[in-house]
């Protein structure tokens, strides 16, 4: 049993290692006490003051005596009350899908290429939530089509042990906005009837919102992302854990960020492996 948790446990090691040299995270390693080389100090005075990396990957193994992460619950957002709000959504997916790809009840359906439907596995205890289509998930008809999103990701996805295959991933908003704009609030509320039907139909175990377009139209908030990732909120209607965190596109332009991005996935896979632990 002690040989396979170990095998085990180099194996997500090894994930964990292969994510951070990715998404350019700088390992920490320890050093004999000594005398420190110029270079070495020149090295540490470079370091942001930030939480070790290793220490966040090590936290990041499923432990009985790691403390849940804190879970709040943000305030809800200001129902908009108009008639084009009231959208009726099909039951099921054959419906649901063939609808969104039609739909036309939001001025977005005016420029829009094609809909963005979400793909993976229906049966998945995962739901990826990120923003809405940029131009070129617009022209291709794919999420992070683009290699450096899309290796990115994956990288994020493979130190958790998943993949593309066996999550699920969908956008707050389908549809791509023209004139490097967001969704409206109006485009916005819309299309969160057909989120909350996908969520309904998927019965997700963890929800992890990238962005702050996800964030807020899966917690139906207008709090501002950075107010909120960091801690576990939960779904209103099904009682699922949340995580809001960084959208990969952000990433890309602010690396710094990475590190952020990085401790918020880790409190999500705990808090789902102790969840999971605690229903065996």
């Amino acid at each position: 049993m002690n040989e396979l948790m170990s095998v085990e446990t180099q194996e997500y090691i090894d994930r964990l290692a292969h994510c951070l040299e990715v998404m350019g995270v700088q390992r920490w390693v320890r050093r004999s006490i000594g005398v420190e080389s110029p270079h070495q100090e020149q090295e540490k005075a470079s370091l942001s003051p930030v939480a070790p990396t290793a220490s966040v990957a090590a936290s990041a193994l499923p432990s009985a005596a790691v403390a849940l992460p804190h879970v709040v619950t943000p305030e809800p957002a200001r129902e908009i009350n108009d008639s084009l709000t009231a959208l009726t959504v099909p039951a099921a997916w054959p419906e649901l899908q063939q609808q969104l790809r039609t739909c036309q009840a939001c001025p977005l359906c005016q420029d829009r290429q094609q809909v963005l439907v979400g793909e993976g596995d229906l049966q998945s205890t995962w739901l990826f939530i990120t923003d809405y289509p940029d131009a070129d998930e617009d022209a291709q008809g794919q999420i992070f089509p683009v290699p450096p999103l899309r290796a990115l990701f994956e990288a994020i996805l493979h130190s958790m042990g998943l993949k593309r295959t066996t999550i699920y991933l969908t956008m707050a908003v389908k549809c791509h906005p023209l004139k490097s704009r967001s969704p409206s609030v109006k485009e916005q509320q819309i299309c969160r009837a057909y989120l909350a039907r996908e969520i309904e139909l998927i019965q997700p175990k963890m929800i992890i919102a990238l962005g702050s377009v996800a964030t807020q139209q899966v917690l139906n908030t207008q709090q501002e992302l950075k107010t909120l990732r960091g801690q576990l909120h939960f779904y209103e209607k099904q009682n699922i854990p949340i995580m809001p965190t960084f959208h990969p596109h952000y990433l890309l332009h602010r690396p710094i960020e990475k590190r952020k991005v990085w401790q918020d996935l880790q409190q999500a896979y705990r808090y789902y492996q102790q969840s999971k632990n605690g229903n065996e």
